[in-house]
């Protein structure tokens, strides 16, 4: 009998997918080399190294079980939850972008009734279900979001994150994602600082500055006081465009800041 494993072997010993073993060899968590058609060899002692690694148990206990039935337990953690996030993403996708596309439509058939001449009682109407409808939209848009953050944390475990690096319009983008977030939290005073020049070519993912931006404005909303404004600033010296939040809530303590880019990290809100 062969004293080695093949890629195929280990998924199927550990129930975990090609790819995630494949992480694992790329990674250098498991040592293995090139072997046949796009696989590889896994020596025994190898595996077995990586297996007691991942084990919950240490090797000697007395209650440490076989390796199949150890797997079935532990589940190997963090590949499993990897996959179910994925998952999770992919299925939640669909049908908040179905949900999204009729809401859109909606709102265009409304534009086009509210265009024609119509009684006042019948136009005031219109106009408040217009602004419903936008209201639900832009919920569904922070919801799609947040499916697309949890596909971009396995894409990240994965190892196969990728920036798509375009020129984009910085002004644009900050004037556009500040303006979103408005209408998304009416109550909220947002201070935009802009330069003169209404062109910042940069060359960037213009998606993941979104992102990041949006994710910096709902944290200064939610752990800033109510009826403090929001400034943002864009700002240009030389060859260097700098985009800043600045809030009046009680910042990140020195003893936390070592964790920020830890995985589900959260500090608690204070209590008012």
């Amino acid at each position: 009998m062969p004293s080695y494993l093949t890629t195929l072997d280990v998924a199927k010993r550990l129930d975990v997918s090609l790819d995630t073993v494949r992480r694992w060899l790329r990674s250098g968590e498991l040592k293995g080399s090139p072997f046949g058609r796009a696989g590889y060899r896994i020596e025994d002692a190898d595996f077995q190294a990586f297996f007691n690694r991942r084990r919950r148990q240490p090797q000697d206990s007395e209650h440490a079980l076989p390796v199949a039935t150890s797997q079935a337990s532990d589940g190997l953690l963090e590949a499993t939850v990897e996959e179910v996030m994925n998952a999770m993403g992919q299925e939640l996708r669909v049908p908040l972008t179905t949900t999204q596309g009729a809401l859109q439509q909606a709102r265009y058939l409304l534009q086009r009734a509210l265009a024609s001449p119509l009684p006042a009682q019948t136009g005031e109407l219109l106009t408040k279900l217009q602004e419903v409808l936008l209201r639900i939209e832009l919920q569904v848009s922070a919801e799609m979001q947040l499916v697309s953050n949890l596909l971009d944390a396995s894409l990240i475990e994965a190892r196969a994150f990728e920036l798509a690096l375009e020129w984009s319009n910085l002004v644009e983008i900050v004037r556009e994602t500040v303006t979103r977030q408005q209408a998304s939290i009416a109550q909220r005073a947002f201070e935009l600082e802009l330069p003169s020049d209404d062109l910042v070519a940069v060359m960037a993912d213009e998606k993941r500055i979104r992102q990041a931006l949006t994710h910096y404005l709902i944290n200064a909303h939610k752990y800033s006081p109510p009826d403090q404004p929001i400034k943002i600033f864009l700002e240009v010296r030389d060859a260097l465009a700098r985009v800043a939040v600045k809030d009046q809530g009680p910042g990140i303590p020195a003893a936390e800041q070592s964790r920020i880019w830890e995985r589900i990290q959260q500090r608690q809100k204070p209590s008012t």
